[in-house]
């Protein structure tokens, strides 16, 4: 006489928790660590749905990082703070920089991304895709894969946004060139957009000094003599960087944000 096959019985805490942590189709949900540490980048048909028109190479992106989101719009790079509770997320007042963009076509995108942004309620993170939802459609983004990071040194490392104070960033003044490169016998040298300078360096880790700096002394236009200042106080007040890729960001003694710069790399 054949005896009856043991049954499992599986705790009920276990199915619950595999239903709480993952959708139909294998998404995690949890406090919006998935979300954290990652470029995402709008897909072309949330882009068209936004606005018509938009050249090709138009990008808009999102970063998350402890609460702080940042990214580019279209035109301007922007920031704010958001909250998760598990699939809910919602995001503070946004700020970003003030430069105007051509085609008109790149500001309707900037204007309705941002918008469609201030409305998103819920996301869902799915293989390499994120999808933001609120009042109007969806906006999908795709994981970003981040090239190598530039060396900090003999990159050309252009000026692309300033701190003033506060949550006030710029842009560069039109039409100036201002850089730094950093050599690796401790020198540094650039030009403010107006006048050429001269420096010394010192890295530990991803701390930073600069000081000991010459300069020109060309007389400039007042919103070149404004940037000039503000780009000289950020450089001697540095004490930390980081290397995302392309862009290098130098900050204060507090964390605070100084001043930005895209890089080119070095012609062998």
């Amino acid at each position: 006489m054949s005896r009856p096959r043991p049954f499992v019985v599986v705790p009920l805490v276990l199915l619950l928790t595999t239903a709480l942590a993952c959708g139909d189709d294998g998404a995690t949900i949890d406090d919006g660590r998935e979300l954290e540490g990652v470029t995402w980048i709008l897909d072309r048909g949330s882009i068209d749905g936004l606005a018509d028109d938009v050249p090709p190479g138009a990008r808009v992106d999102v970063r998350f990082e402890a609460n702080e989101v940042s990214g580019t719009s279209g035109c301007n790079s922007y920031s704010g703070t958001y909250e998760v509770d598990g699939g809910s997320v919602s995001f503070g007042p946004l700020g970003g920089t003030e430069m105007g963009c051509q085609p008109s076509s790149l500001m309707e995108l900037e204007a309705a991304y941002l918008s469609a942004l201030g409305q998103v309620r819920t996301f869902r993170v799915s293989d390499d895709a994120l999808t933001l939802t609120g009042g109007g459609a969806p906006m999908t983004f795709v994981r970003e894969i981040p090239p190598e990071p530039l060396p900090l040194v003999s990159t050309r490392w252009v000026l692309d946004a300033l701190g003033y104070g506060g949550d006030t960033v710029a842009s560069p003044v039109q039409g100036t060139d201002a850089f730094i490169r950093f050599a690796a016998d401790g020198s540094a040298s650039g030009s403010t957009g107006c006048n050429r300078f001269g420096a010394t360096y010192a890295v530990d880790g991803d701390a930073i000094s600069i000081g000991g700096a010459e300069m020109t002394l060309v007389g400039c236009e007042p919103a070149f003599a404004e940037q000039e200042d503000v780009f000289q106080r950020a450089l001697f007040r540095s004490a930390r960087f980081t290397i995302e890729a392309d862009v290098l960001t130098l900050f204060d003694a507090d964390g605070g944000f100084l001043v930005s710069f895209r890089g080119t790399p070095a012609v062998a």
